[in-house]
């Protein structure tokens, strides 16, 4: 991973660029501080088993409300520079801004008891004392852990997501009673606490 100075930034596009403790998008000068969220999605298509097709999108959330969109692509048969500068980018933030997200759901543990995993949309829930809930299941992470019945990914034939995660009840299959839901923003902080919880860490 090349890590940005500000003798050598790191220079993602024409309007996004990374320096040692701040960012600049379009012009604007951001620090690190204010990054609350970060989420990324990405899109590769294969041909033979090449790498023809790869769209890539991540998302900075700030303290201030306002949020900024970095979009890369490779187009078929073109070197894919652009898209890795940008990886690199999300990969650099993710690591750089992981301690004050994750004490930003911390907080929020404390002040309503629990947080949201994957969006307010999904309703699941992720209770300190380990406790995981989307309706009217509930389960709990050590448990699920001994039995173990939590997965991440998907790897089926027609449909693989590295971001879903399954906790399981009585199995992760599909009539299983089991937990669904797919990581989006902050996945790495709150894949953290998903196992850390299911290991029997203290929050």
């Amino acid at each position: 991973m090349l890590i940005p100075t500000d003798e050598s930034p790191l220079v993602v596009n024409d309007e996004f660029c990374l320096y040692s403790s701040f960012f600049v998008n379009s012009g604007r000068q951001v620090s690190y501080s204010e990054i609350i969220a970060l989420a990324c999605a990405g899109r590769k298509e294969y041909v033979n088993g090449a790498l023809t097709t790869y769209n890539l999108t991540f998302r900075i959330w700030l303290s201030s409300g306002d949020s900024i969109y970095v979009s890369a692509s490779k187009e078929p048969f073109k070197y894919e520079r652009n898209v890795m500068l940008a990886e690199n980018a999300y990969q650099f933030l993710s690591k750089i801004t992981f301690t004050q997200r994750l004490q930003r759901r911390l907080r929020q543990f404390e002040t309503q008891g629990f947080i949201f995993l994957g969006g307010l949309e999904q309703d699941v829930r992720l209770f300190p004392n380990g406790d995981i809930q989307q309706g009217d299941l509930r389960i709990n992470l050590r448990e699920a852990h001994r039995k173990n019945m939590i997965r991440f990914g998907t790897n089926a034939i027609v449909w693989k997501d590295p971001n879903t995660v399954v906790i399981g009840e009585s199995g992760t299959t599909m009539f299983s009673r089991r937990i669904v839901f797919s990581l989006r923003a902050d996945r790495d902080v709150e894949s953290a606490l998903i196992l850390g919880l299911a290991r029997g860490e203290t929050i």
